[in-house]
């Protein structure tokens, strides 16, 4: 009965999005609102039956807040249209320089005898505002779907991660003013922002982008007794360990949230990327468990759908109406659909609630970001869950049956202007214990990075977590062991070298742990071979010989376009002795991580005719030896170039290191990422500093090339005369053998 009841309210809704029906059984159609080529006119596109023309002579046309539905209640009409043809169109002003305008809807009425307005048609809202967005910049193609919370920034472009999700909290950032505030102005209001919580999340956002990898901005709102009250739902009791929705409930709620939306989506999409780059954004964290992860202090699905609509489409139009290919995702969780005996107060099944959005929604491209974790978080072994079905009422939706989903989004009501929406895994992660589980829990990352791989539907798949946390309850996530300070690395697990390897070129360590896989899922095992790894050693003798050398960069003249990419604080030219070169400020942070500086080059002409680089550095902290990499980033036919140089120098002395370059150079990119780092085995001293003086490109030179093709052909002939000589000798051995 349940199934029969849904679908009929499901159809009733549907109907009522596309009409609105009066008492007297006329229909009105708003069918389009356009915004006019100028940006300064929009326009309301009408169907009318006959029998809605023979009965009223006039339409009136309406501006109205999301907050407020279809309500007319005390509105004034922006417009009045006669009712004179089945096909109307109503011009009104609009500015498109303004991105709050894009906020509001517009609904027909019509006046009763009584002069009462009432909706005759459904809110539509402009359909074509992106087109005015300032920022249009292409969304990322992404060679990788290997995705990471990413704790080692340095350790994760190692390992190749292409995709990570960044915490927000609307409570840190957002104020009622203050003298270190951050303000703006959106729709002629000012609006302020923590200045030390925009910094930081400016560097995390610049240092991920930087390293090459797509990020999703996560808004969240944590319960803080100082933040703004007005955040949060007046219903919504408090709560540490609950999150919370924004309360989006008031035409100045919505335009807060539009607010602060639309001003980080315009600094994360600039075009000269001076905060780095994001274009994608989730909206909460497993909304549909609502109680505890996204508090409204509403008990009923359609209540909270209907509020949760709102946020989706006031974030869209925020996001798009700054950078025209954002995007905008709904965070869901694992329960994908509740029986009426297995509900739980303000526990919606994530179909349940899609399916109501599909309905409030259906003009907005949102996509959904599942956290698909087995039924129970601890069963390592998730492809033995029998709790994950392929039914589309599964009451698990895991990686085991991630095409549920994927299927689910190609159905009718689900499409957008007639494609399937986009989906990621937001956030999943198998428990392996140090030395009990570890294998387990590799082998199934393996499993599920597979299944992955092979569902088109699927643009990313983010592990959770970069090392163990000793606060998840016995769950050991990570690919890395944890001390007992939370979040400490300190040996890497089995995991380590599978998420390595999946998509790189060399994949034999994976071998073993296929093994411990069912045999019925061994042969579909697929990943995506897509990185191309050369690991070189360097020489710290300084140059190689035979070799003439040509400055790339000479830090006494310029920093050139280099900055404090990885845990760097600031560089600088410094001088000393009477010379000046590059200082990086290093970060003292765990010895795992590198630091260091970058550079992105666009011209590659003489990087690719030389064979090696030789850097002139020093590394100056309170330690005896430092570990040295050079990492030179390209991409070419869709795969990841990658050259991985090592080597280690003393500390405190100027030493020259020469990366041999040739497994690099001779794919001939147009560009590329360099990075310089050092590594600390002891964490570091007081006031690290990574001093660099010189980068030279070196390249054999014509004449020992020369002198050495002579050589081979004066070696090849005297073999030859050799041969000659003894030829005839030879001969008549083998004749008197012969006799």
């Amino acid at each position: 009965m349940k199934k029969i009841a849904a679908a009929i309210c499901l159809s009733l809704l549907l109907l009522l999005t596309v009409f609105a029906v009066s008492a007297e059984g006329e229909t009105v159609s708003l069918d389009a609102v356009t915004i006019g080529e100028d940006g300064k006119t929009v326009t309301a596109h009408i169907s009318l039956t006959e029998e809605f023309i023979s009965r009223h002579q006039g339409l009136y046309l309406f501006r109205v807040s999301a907050d407020r539905g279809s309500s007319l209640t005390a509105m004034t009409p922006i417009a009045e249209q006669k009712t004179e043809n089945r096909q109307l169109t109503v011009t009104v002003p609009y500015d498109a320089d303004d991105p709050s305008a894009a906020l509001y809807g517009y609904v027909l009425g019509c006046r009763d005898d009584g002069g009462v307005y009432r909706p005759v048609s459904r809110v539509v809202y402009p359909e074509n505002f992106a087109e005015f967005a300032p920022h249009t910049r292409t969304y990322p193609t992404v060679t990788s779907k290997k995705g990471l919370q990413v704790q080692l920034l340095t350790d994760a472009q190692l390992l190749g991660v292409k995709h990570t999700v960044v915490n927000a909290f609307f409570n840190e950032l957002i104020v009622e003013g203050g003298e270190t505030a951050v303000s703006f102005v959106y729709g002629n209001e000012t609006y302020y922002l923590d200045a030390a919580a925009l910094s930081a999340l400016d560097y995390r956002i610049r240092s991920l982008s930087d390293a090459g990898i797509h990020i999703y901005l996560n808004y969240l709102l944590a319960y803080d007794p100082d933040a703004f009250s007005e955040l949060y739902y007046p219903e919504a009791e408090g709560d540490a360990q609950a999150l919370y929705a924004p309360n989006v409930s008031s035409s100045e709620g919505i335009r807060r949230y539009a607010a602060v939306m639309h001003f980080l989506a315009s600094r994360y999409s600039r075009p000269d990327g001076a905060y780095g780059f994001c274009g994608s954004y989730i909206l909460g964290y497993e909304v549909n468990r609502a109680e505890e992860r996204h508090r409204t202090g509403m008990s009923q699905l359609s209540d909270f759908a209907e509020a949760y609509a709102v946020l989706l489409r006031t974030a869209d139009t925020a996001v798009r109406s700054a950078y025209r290919n954002g995007r905008v995702f709904v965070s869901l969780s694992h329960h994908w659909y509740t029986s009426e005996e297995e509900a739980e107060p303000a526990l919606f099944g994530a179909k349940e609630l899609l399916d109501e959005l599909a309905v409030r929604c259906p003009d907005v491209p949102f996509g959904v970001s599942l956290n698909p974790y087995p039924s129970e978080l601890s069963m390592t072994e998730y492809w033995k869950d029998g709790k994950a079905t392929d039914s589309v009422e599964t009451p698990f939706l895991t990686v085991k049956n991630l095409s549920v989903l994927t299927e689910y989004l190609k159905t009718e009501a689900m499409l957008y202007q007639g494609k399937p929406r986009t989906a990621m895994v937001g956030e999943f992660g198998l428990s392996g214990k140090p030395g009990s589980s570890e294998a387990l829990q590799a082998a199934g990352y393996l499993l599920a990075y597979s299944t992955v791989c092979r569902n088109e539907g699927i643009e990313s798949f983010i592990w959770h977590r970069h090392v163990d946390h000793a606060g998840e309850q016995g769950l050991y996530y990570g690919l890395y062991a944890s001390s007992d300070l939370l979040l400490e690395p300190t040996a890497k697990k089995e995991l380590y070298a599978v998420f390595a390897a999946v998509d790189a070129d060399s994949q034999a360590v994976l071998e073993e742990y296929r093994a411990l896989l069912p045999e019925e899922v061994r042969g579909s095992l697929t990943t995506e071979p897509n990185r191309i790894v050369s690991s070189v050693t360097a020489q710290t003798k300084g140059r190689f010989p035979g070799r003439s050398g040509e400055m790339l960069f000479d830090f006494s003249r310029s920093l050139y376009a280099f900055y404090p990419t990885d845990n760097a604080r600031y560089l600088e030219r410094y001088e000393e002795n009477g010379g000046v070169f590059l200082r990086a400020e290093l970060i003292d942070l765990s010895p795992k991580e590198y630091r260091g500086i970058g550079i992105s080059l666009h011209d590659l002409t003489r990087l690719n005719a030389a064979d090696s680089l030789t850097v002139r550095l020093r590394v100056t902290a309170g330690a005896d030896t430092a570990d040295l990499r050079l990492l030179l980033v390209g991409e070419k036919d869709g795969r990841e170039i990658v050259l991985d140089g090592q080597s280690c120098v003393p500390c405190g002395e100027w030493a020259e290191v020469t990366f041999p370059l040739e497994s690099f150079t001779r794919e001939a990119l147009s560009s590329c990422t360099m990075k310089l780092w050092a590594r600390l085995p002891s964490g570091g001293g007081e006031a690290p500093y990574l001093d660099v003086a010189s980068m030279t490109l070196h390249t054999a030179h014509k004449a020992d090339l020369l002198g050495t093709a002579l050589m081979i052909l004066v070696v090849i002939a005297l073999g030859c005369g050799v041969f000659i000589a003894l030829y005839p000798v030879l001969l008549r051995r083998r004749k008197r053998r012969s006799v």
